[in-house]
């Protein structure tokens, strides 16, 4: 599950409660949990490159004063995010196809599209729209300024998301493993409940 919310000059991404990307005006904060590992990046104004390799996964973070690029190449997909002052263009390689999305003042389209599903986000001044359709179902909701309530339950796996002014609260549950992520203005934190092992990284 993919959620881009455009808010003043914050951008916040969140994919699958495993990686996190904050961007505010001054600085940038990463957070990826893979197995056992946690590491967490902080970039100042200045430019800043980063690569991280592990697994099958190759990841090269552009950071400059004006723009954000951020380069994500994982077995054949490949995810090129442009940032500016007033636009935010995202474009998205999978095997076979190419989506470019656009983004302006008020108003925010996210089209992801994956091997099964695909998901709509509209986000407007005051209220939002997720569309999301998978094979056997199609869902709709509408929110408001301060909260954005998702409840999604597939085969082994139950989301909440819960969406406040200030804050991002992501709820994963599926088949032993209970994974709960807060987001803020100004810090990240992952709690990773499996079995009797918890971690928490700030």
């Amino acid at each position: 599950m993919e959620v881009l919310l455009l808010s003043g000059t914050e951008i916040n991404v969140l994919l699958c409660g495993i990686e996190v990307l904050l961007v505010s005006e001054t600085e940038v904060k990463m957070l990826l949990v893979s197995e056992a590992e946690v590491k967490v990046l902080l970039v100042s104004e200045s430019e800043v490159k980063v690569l991280l390799e592990y697994e099958a996964e190759v990841k090269v973070l552009l950071v400059s004063k004006k723009d954000i690029k951020v380069l994500l190449v994982y077995e054949a997909e490949a995810k090129v995010l442009l940032v500016s002052e007033a636009e935010v263009k995202v474009l998205l390689v999978s095997e076979s196809e190419v989506k470019v999305l656009l983004v302006y003042e008020a108003e925010v389209k996210v089209l992801l599209v994956s091997k099964k599903d695909i998901k709509v986000l509209l986000v407007y001044e005051a209220e939002a729209k997720v569309l999301l359709v998978s094979e056997t179902e199609v869902k709709v909701l509408l929110v408001s300024k301060k909260d954005i309530k998702v409840l999604l339950e597939s085969e082994t796996e139950l989301k909440v998301l819960l969406v406040s002014e200030k804050e991002v609260k992501v709820l994963l549950v599926y088949e032993k493993e209970v994974k709960v992520l807060l987001v803020s203005e100004a810090e990240v934190k992952m709690r990773l409940v499996s079995g009797r092992e918890v971690k928490v990284a700030h």
